[in-house]
């Protein structure tokens, strides 16, 4: 169990924008909790059930902030509540053969007074003129309620002494319950796999990392997922291949050479406003004392 107390002041300058309010002031508790189960029905079997609760106070950021995105403005907002989510997730792991280890985690969150971004009024107008140019107005605002959920999946093994391999990929969904609509900042299908050599000091590992499409009907109503920086359908998927090879010259130096994005792929990660490196050389020493 855990007891949480924020509090939170932000006065403003009404001169670079005209507020009904000039400060705004938050006192929030709550108290949250976890509980866990781990179950071992068969020696190669496991099983662990989570659950918990948790507590998001508004920050600066959500209630304070004024900022531009795209043709909409975002405006700081007086009344936004704490969200809380009440957490379920189930893991199932099991060993086969003693060396190939695969699971799955199943999980779901469930948000009251989900924290999102939506249509606002400014002085009753949807519309606003700021620094000379016009925008559609917007606020973080509290919706009844908001699901996320997903699936993570893993393989790993040790193929022998020297030579391993892990894989993982991870899927996630959100929805506004309350406006049956997508929830924002929610990534597409990523996951990575690698395969890696060890043999003396010199550690080799090739690892494939993989991202797929974010389609426009997924995207957040609200401009929350930067619709201005996608294509005409959406974020593309991408992957990229990438080798780093270290090399242990003692017990406390490292030197290690990478090269990332192999096949120079042009990519945005997702929602991001800048395009990820080309091919690119990485040379390093790692020294501990």
């Amino acid at each position: 169990m855990r007891f949480t107390s924020n509090r939170l002041f932000s006065s403003y300058n009404r001169a670079v924008l005209d507020l009904p309010f000039s400060s705004i002031k938050t006192n929030q508790q709550a108290v949250t909790g976890s509980l866990g189960i781990i179950l071992i029905p068969l020696r190669d079997w496991h099983i662990n059930l989570i659950g918990s609760t948790g507590f998001r106070n508004p920050n600066i950021d959500d209630m304070g902030k004024i900022r531009t995105s795209g043709s909409h403005i975002i405006i700081p907002a007086k009344d936004i509540k704490p969200e809380y989510a009440y957490n379920g997730e189930l893991t199932v792991e099991r060993v086969l053969d003693g060396y190939i280890r695969a699971s799955a985690t199943v999980f779901a969150t469930l948000l009251t007074n989900a924290i999102v971004r939506q249509a606002y009024a400014y002085n009753g107008l949807d519309s606003m003129q700021y620094q000379g140019y016009w925008y559609m107005v917007q606020a973080n605002t509290n919706a009844e309620r908001a699901l996320v959920k997903g699936v993570q999946m893993a393989l790993e093994s040790d193929l022998n002494t020297n030579l391993a391999f892990k894989s993982t990929i991870n899927y996630v969904v959100g929805k506004d319950i309350s406006n049956n609509e997508p929830l924002g900042h929610i990534p597409p299908i990523f996951g990575q796999t690698t395969i890696s050599y060890r043999i003396k000091k010199l550690e080799n590992k090739m690892y494939l990392k993989y991202n797929g499409w974010k389609h426009k009907r997924d995207f957040s109503p609200d401009g929350e997922d930067k619709e201005d920086e996608a294509t005409k359908y959406g974020y593309p998927g991408w992957y990229t291949v990438n080798i780093q090879v270290v090399y242990n010259a003692g017990k406390y130096i490292s030197l290690q050479f990478a090269v990332e994005n192999i096949f120079d792929q042009f990519y945005k990660p997702y929602a991001s406003a800048i395009a990820a490196p080309g091919r690119n050389f990485v040379v390093g020493i790692r020294a501990s004392i």
